[in-house]
């Protein structure tokens, strides 16, 4: 049977609380940076994918997401050695100006000091580590970082991996190599960014019975160059709703923000899934207080 699509919502923008669903959104894709990292990341989707539809700095970006979102994290990856620590000190201080972001550092598993710089971030209350494989192109299962996912584990923190082969893939991308990280740590929780795509169901397989969740950062938006969803996946995500979360990928898209939610909607879920999706789900990975003990800072 065909599903029901429902017609885009126009008044998405206007509130984090949702009056349907009683609930607020948590983006747990979302990309903060330093400005020259900005700058060439920019650059470079604006030759080989899109233009950006937000240029904007992390002070103003900070401003368009309260309006938007009541929580997000604030992902960012080492696209070479040496450039891990200052990331991480710099998504840190960013979350201290505004507490409505969840930090979320990164780490290269080329640096020297790659251990100590994790563990100082840990101590320091970082929430999570992101890896783009595509962008930094290391074995994510290498015998170094067993250390390292031991600690993140421990610490509660996530690992939000991008091991997705779209939309190039490299030698490490792949559910190949992502299930050698599971294995390796079988109680890291986990977002894998986009869906997995194109291997969703090869990832949920997984999922099942480890700490995997997915974000939906991008996944069915009607956009040249994103991939589409299938009807039976749009079915699965509705029977596993705990295993997804809403993402976007702000603020290098192509389109605005609230394509993504009105895709998700689109879907026709039920309140039910789309409360785990929209922000019951990214409660659960990053410990977050629930229904209305979630703070939503709009109008502050």
């Amino acid at each position: 049977m065909k599903r029901a699509v429902n017609k885009p919502n126009s008044q998405v923008n206007k509130s984090v609380e949702d009056p349907e669903l009683d609930t607020t959104i948590v983006d747990v894709h979302v990309h903060i940076f330093p400005d020259r990292f900005f700058d060439r990341i920019w650059k470079y989707f604006e030759k080989h994918y899109w233009p950006v539809a937000y240029k904007k700095y992390a002070h103003d970006l900070a401003k368009i997401l309260r309006t938007r979102v009541s929580r997000y994290t604030t992902l960012c990856y080492a696209h070479k050695p040496s450039v891990a620590r200052e990331l991480n000190e710099f998504v840190l201080n960013y979350a201290q100006k505004h507490p409505e972001a969840i930090p979320v550092g990164t780490f290269h598993l080329e640096d020297k000091d790659l251990e100590s710089y994790v563990e100082e971030a840990v101590s320091r209350g970082i929430k999570g580590f992101k890896v783009h494989l595509e962008v930094q192109n290391f074995d994510p299962a290498h015998p170094r970082l067993r250390y390292v996912y031991k600690l993140m584990a421990e610490a509660g923190c996530v690992l939000h991996i991008h091991s997705a082969r779209t939309p190039v893939p490299c030698e490490w991308t792949g559910v190949a190599h992502f299930r050698r990280v599971v294995k390796m740590a079988p109680d890291l929780k986990i977002v894998v960014a986009h869906g997995g795509y194109p291997e969703f169901e090869e990832y949920l397989i997984l999922a099942r019975d480890h700490p995997v969740y997915f974000d939906l950062a991008m996944v069915g938006v009607d956009f040249p160059l994103i991939w589409d969803i299938p009807e039976t996946q749009i079915e699965t995500i509705a029977r596993f709703p705990d295993k997804f979360a809403f993402g976007s990928d702000f603020p290098n898209i192509p389109y605005q923000w609230e394509k993504q939610v009105e895709t998700v909607r689109s879907w026709n879920l039920g309140a039910e899934a789309e409360s785990f999706i929209f922000w019951r789900t990214a409660a659960t990975i990053y410990g977050l207080p629930s229904g209305k003990r979630m703070e939503s800072r709009i109008n502050q």
